[in-house]
């Protein structure tokens, strides 16, 4: 776990988090959302400036915003920054598809942030099991990018 998120971490389950979190969207019927939910482990709050993690980093998570925005950079090898997104309520930050690999940027908070940290494994498990909610969650990430 990044060094940030040892200290940030309430273990706070989902269902104490607001109603409507944008994880909860309409795109995801009831029982997928008690699926997702099942795989939350904790919830972590950031301060504007604060750095959720760094490139090079390696998670056994991935982080859905709840609420605030994220910046999302690369340091280049001249050691200037290049901002390479942003990461709103709703969106998927700190996922790389190789568990085993660095993140390839970093991430910080442009104003007070809330992420939902997703266990990988267990997300991975929920979607073996579950194609359709695999579906689901797909056309949703889909549905983020348009």
């Amino acid at each position: 776990m990044p060094r940030n998120l040892k200290k940030a971490f309430d273990i706070q389950a989902c269902s104490a988090c607001r109603p409507g979190c944008p994880l909860m969207a309409s795109h995801l019927c009831a029982e997928s959302r008690r699926h997702v939910a099942d795989c939350i482990r904790h919830r972590a709050v950031f301060t504007k400036g604060e750095e959720v993690y760094r490139q090079g980093d390696r998670t056994q998570h991935f982080f859905v915003v709840s609420s605030g925005w994220i910046c999302l950079y690369m340091l280049l090898e001249d050691g200037r920054r290049q901002n390479v997104g942003f990461a709103l309520p709703g969106d998927i930050v700190g996922y790389a598809s190789d568990s085993t690999a660095d993140l390839d940027h970093s991430a910080l908070a442009v104003c007070n942030v809330t992420l939902c940290a997703v266990d990988r494994v267990a997300a991975a498990n929920m979607f073996s099991r579950s194609p359709e909610l695999l579906g689901q969650v797909t056309d949703y990430l889909l549905w983020k990018t348009v």
